[in-house]
């Protein structure tokens, strides 16, 4: 069984809180996702089915109209807490790499620009040889 050290543990509650906070947002995007769906088919059913006029669906409509609204909202807020968790993961991640060897670190981007560009190489010779 693997056990996870406890520096690792402490790594990660930097981002604990917008991990949670990204689930918690994706979880009311989704109950508001299936509440539509269920207003959807109540009005739907009652205007269609039952013959019923707009008196006896406006309350239904204004809860369908309230989650419209919310459920991009929630959508939205999930979206921008994961950004922000993945922003400080990768500053702190980028900073232990960093100042745990500034050697190796700048070692890494010339090698990794030196890669980059010898694709880029690579791309370029076979759009010219295709022509």
């Amino acid at each position: 069984m693997y056990r996870m050290n406890g520096s690792a543990v402490l790594k990660t509650k930097c981002v604990r809180g917008y991990l949670g906070g990204a689930v918690v947002f994706g979880l009311l995007a989704a109950v508001a996702t299936v509440t539509q769906m269920v207003l959807l088919g109540d009005v739907i059913g009652w205007v269609l089915l039952a013959g019923a006029g707009p008196a006896e669906v406006e309350r239904s409509l204004a809860l369908l109209l309230a989650v419209v609204v919310l459920r991009p909202l929630f959508v939205w807020l999930r979206e921008v807490v994961a950004l922000r968790g993945s922003e400080v993961a990768r500053r702190r991640v980028r900073t232990r790499l960093v100042w745990a060897s500034p050697a190796r670190a700048d070692t890494f981007a010339l090698r990794d620009a030196s890669f980059f560009y010898s694709i880029l190489l690579e791309v370029g010779r076979a759009a010219v040889t295709q022509r």
